[in-house]
């Protein structure tokens, strides 16, 4: 869920994100994380309670708004939707000043006072900003004057505790004088006089035919004062050649861009052929390689069909080794058996002709008395 806190630049979102963190304990986000400033320094990031989310805005605004936690988020953007909000304003003489210094000064770009005020500049016109939110008849919508949140804080406290629904911890004692000591060039000047004074002559009928009507209606003036057309006449023509110009230039580098992007557009086409004839080159290649591995598959199969027919016939050859190794072991077994048969002949023999070697010597006379 997200409580949008909202305001056109430089009219008091940070003084508003200051007072929940300092009265309710709050830590806030900025829609856009603000790194350049509150995010990128540590001391105003702790004054202000400022969260970092490290996403794109849009993905964090979603991602807010789908949570059952309560985001409170800055954003300097017309509604996005119609979530609860509190929008501060701030005179828009004082607002367009200071916004001015801000881009000048902080943010180092190169812009007018004049430029401001006609809304040429991030985030638009004053008067642009606060139609579109229109803050006194917007829905869920806390609405405050920037001069309430410095002239009477404990009862902005009051009301900012009814609209979230939280009791205040302690109330809120914030000085631009502190601020200054924090950050003064953040914090150049809290002073709506001061920032007023600067609008003078043309710059300043400039702002009422821009934003007189709107100042009427939010009550910073009675009546728009008198202008002299005939000084915004001279700011219009001198913005008109100021626009021209820049338009000269927009259409210079738009002409550079346009040849660069056919030179870009040509080296394309030329790395696409290459492309495609490298591809054909390869393909090409590809199919010899296929073909030479078939080839070598269908070789290495009558390899494999060889190599197991010859395993095969070892098998065949190796059995019948075995089996003339038994028959040998056989033959041998029988060999040895007669052999051991001969040996006894030969003993028995031996022992007969043992026992016939006496009877020869005393002749056949003996013999038949022998027996």
């Amino acid at each position: 869920m997200i409580v949008w806190l909202a305001s056109y630049p430089r009219s008091g979102n940070t003084l508003l994100r200051i007072m929940l963190r300092e009265s309710f304990g709050l830590e806030t986000h900025s829609l856009y994380d603000d790194l350049p400033d509150i995010g990128g320094r540590s001391a105003l990031t702790e004054l202000v309670g400022h969260r970092k989310h490290g996403l794109d805005s849009e993905e964090f605004a979603k991602k807010a708004a789908e949570s059952s936690e309560i985001y409170f988020v800055k954003t300097h953007h017309p509604p996005q939707d119609d979530a609860k909000a509190i929008y501060v304003l701030r005179d828009g003489r004082s607002a367009i000043v200071s916004y001015y210094h801000y881009l000048k000064d902080f943010a180092e770009q190169e812009t007018s006072l004049d430029d401001v005020t006609l809304g040429d500049c991030m985030f638009g016109s004053w008067s642009d900003h606060l139609a579109a939110w229109s803050p006194k008849s917007r829905p869920n919508t806390l609405f405050f004057h920037y001069d309430e949140l410095v002239r009477e804080p404990e009862r902005a406290i009051e009301r900012l505790a009814e609209f979230i629904g939280r009791e205040p911890l302690k109330s809120a004692a914030v000085s631009f004088a502190g601020l200054q000591a924090v950050d003064s060039k953040f914090f150049r000047s809290g002073s709506d006089a001061k920032n007023i004074a600067e609008l003078t002559g043309a710059s300043l009928d400039l702002f009422w035919a821009a934003h007189g009507e709107l100042m009427v209606e939010y009550g910073y003036v009675d009546s728009v004062p008198s202008i002299d057309p005939r000084g915004i006449g001279r700011l219009f023509l001198a913005k008109q050649r100021e626009f021209k110009a820049r338009v000269s230039v927009i259409d210079a580098d738009r002409a550079a861009r346009l040849d660069l992007i056919r030179k870009l557009d040509a080296q394309l086409a030329a790395l696409e052929e290459d492309r495609a004839a490298r591809i054909a080159v390869l393909e090409t290649a590809l199919a010899a390689s296929e073909a030479d591995r078939a080839a070598q598959r269908a070789l290495a199969h009558g390899l494999e069909d060889q190599l197991a027919a010859s395993l095969a016939d070892g098998e065949a050859r190796l059995k019948f080794i075995r089996h003339l190794e038994t028959e040998l072991a056989n033959s041998q077994a029988d060999r040895e058996a007669r052999l051991a048969v001969i040996h006894n002949l030969e003993a028995q023999i031996a022992c007969l002709q043992a026992k016939l070697r006496p009877l020869a010597q005393v002749g056949p006379y003996a013999v038949l008395r022998l027996a």
